[in-house]
């Protein structure tokens, strides 16, 4: 961007540059019951979520009580998207509450009610920041699932941006995918931790074959939404 409006905070990271769109809180929610048994396997519960009328939907979770994460799917031609909220029932109960966070691009999202703050638009008139809104705020991501402890008296949610998943599969029959064990967040106060989600649908005593996938974990600050 050579000329243009950009403003940075103190370490330097690009807060709003109006060559990019923001993504904005598009909903929020928060599920305390309705959960069922995830394909009919215990000890995963799930609870699911579709939105419709969406672009670049982003899912954020926040629980104390034991590692969430969303899994899901975006029909683009429809505008529509549908989350899976995964837990496992052995560490979380049957009834977690847990809060999510809907973020979508601020320009399909429109410009709000409010009349006065501070609006940012392209020479093409595409809305890329409207002071009305709140704002997907990342303050940490990483490929190592470790317990981080962020700045004290701030509100956190987490983001599972690629699954870290491990699977078993079984060498011959007709049930090929056998085990699945993910990563879901689990936020108390000021420090965030990621931990296994396991579903189990093999019988015993076959032969399995192992593989992984690598994951990126997400966390942001919900404090002011």
């Amino acid at each position: 961007m050579t000329y243009g409006l950009r403003f940075k905070n103190t370490a330097g990271t690009i807060l709003i540059d109006d060559t990019y769109s923001n993504h904005a809180l598009s909903q929020k929610g928060t599920i305390t019951s309705g959960y069922t048994s995830y394909g009919g396997y215990d000890p995963t519960f799930h609870f699911g979520l579709t939105f419709s009328g969406v672009k670049f939907p982003i899912l954020a979770l926040q629980c104390s009580s034991g590692p969430v994460t969303a899994i899901g799917g975006l029909n683009l031609a429809a505008g529509t998207a549908s989350f899976d909220i995964l837990f496992d029932s052995s560490v979380n109960g049957t009834s977690p509450t847990i809060k999510w966070f809907l973020f979508d691009d601020v320009d399909h999202l429109g410009e709000p009610t409010d009349l006065w703050g501070v609006r940012f638009k392209t020479p093409a008139g595409k809305l890329t920041f409207h002071s009305g809104y709140g704002y997907l705020d990342m303050v940490s991501q990483t490929t190592s699932p470790a317990v981080q402890t962020l700045e004290s008296g701030r509100q956190y949610a987490t983001i599972v941006t690629r699954q870290d998943m491990t699977a078993g599969v079984l060498v011959s029959g007709t049930n090929h995918l056998l085990t699945y064990t993910g990563k879901g967040g689990k936020v108390v106060s000021n420090q965030v931790s990621w931990g296994n989600i396991n579903i189990k649908t093999f019988p015993p005593g076959q032969t399995l074959e192992n593989y992984a996938n690598a994951g990126c974990f997400s966390v942001v600050d919900v404090t002011a939404l």
